[in-house]
């Protein structure tokens, strides 16, 4: 016997899915809301499953968006901002260039002018 899942079932779902996830297993709600949802989303479109439309409008149902909103909110303060930032990759490679070039003595035959010429090629560099 097959019974169909209102609204209201499913949002329970994906809620009681977020708690595990974001509470218990402390993963992002920021993967959880753009990478998960949307991908059982599609994966429901391509079965053409009668539930689909179900699910987005519970995905982006007021109770799914004020749970994960206070899990967004929770996340950020244990995870800084700053724990966060990612440099480009080329910047980061420039950074570890000055300490390099220092351990390597690149421009030790000029004496103490070294750490001038090192400061002005990571400028220039960077």
């Amino acid at each position: 016997m097959c019974t169909s899942l209102s609204k209201e079932v499913i949002e329970n779902m994906i809620t009681a899915y977020a708690c595990v996830s974001c509470g218990i297993r402390q993963l992002s709600p920021y993967s959880i809301q753009s990478t998960y949802l949307p991908g059982v989303a599609a994966t429901l479109d391509m079965k053409r499953a009668p539930s689909k439309d179900l699910f987005r409008q519970a995905m982006n149902g007021k109770e799914v968006k004020l749970v994960m909103a206070g899990f967004r909110r929770e996340y950020d303060k244990k995870n800084a901002k700053a724990d966060k930032l990612r440099l480009p990759f080329g910047l980061d490679l420039a950074i570890k260039s000055k300490q390099v070039m220092k351990q390597c003595h690149m421009y030790s035959r000029y004496g103490q002018d070294e750490d001038i010429l090192i400061e002005r090629v990571f400028k220039l560099s960077t």
